[in-house]
Order: structure tokens, then sequence, then C-alpha cells
């Protein structure tokens, strides 16, 4: 068995408005306002608010939890649940190491 490959990651996110941008650091799903963007998270909002499910690898045919080799391809489950508990949105992102 190959063992586990400490992933971290960040990724650029808005919302569209401008002054909406900010980067979501993975696995621990802080989210990291950008200065230029001007903004600033929803009165309520947290960090915790912000989750990664999960990190898949890819495997040369399809996305896998334990990829025999690093493909340089990664499929984030980004999880982000309203302060009230009334909305949850899930989003896959594929993450590529740039070339």
């Amino acid at each position: 068995m190959i063992p586990p490959i400490q992933l971290s990651c960040t990724l650029p996110v808005f919302a569209g408005p401008p002054g909406s941008g900010g980067f979501i650091t993975f696995p621990s799903g802080s989210f990291t306002p950008d200065p230029k963007s001007g903004v600033t998270l929803p009165s309520g909002w947290s960090s915790s608010n912000v989750t990664v499910t999960s990190v898949k690898g890819w495997t040369g045919s399809g996305f896998g939890t334990c990829p025999g080799t690093d493909q340089g391809l990664e499929l984030v489950t980004i999880q982000a649940t309203s302060p009230d508990s009334m909305a949850t949105e899930t989003v896959d992102v594929v993450k590529r190491v740039a070339t």
C-alpha cells in the first residue's frame, strides 16, 4: 500500500462581483480575503463554514483516493455551509500542476 500524501494548496475563489475574491487553503479549508479585491467575510461567517471534504488524485483513467504515482491532477471537493446551517453548497474543483 502506498502511504498517503500530504497535500496543500491555495485555490483562488470569488463570488462574482468586484471585491469578492480571496483564497481557500486546503486541507484546512480556511478562507483568506485578497486585500487587493477589498473583500471581507460577511457577518457571521468564518473559515469554519468552509471545509475540504475530499481530495482525489488522477490515476491515469479516473480519480482515485490513492493513485500509484502523482499525475499532477487532483479533484478537490469543497463544501460551504451558511452560518445558520440553512444552506449548503458543494463544488468540485480540478487542480493541476502548472506547466
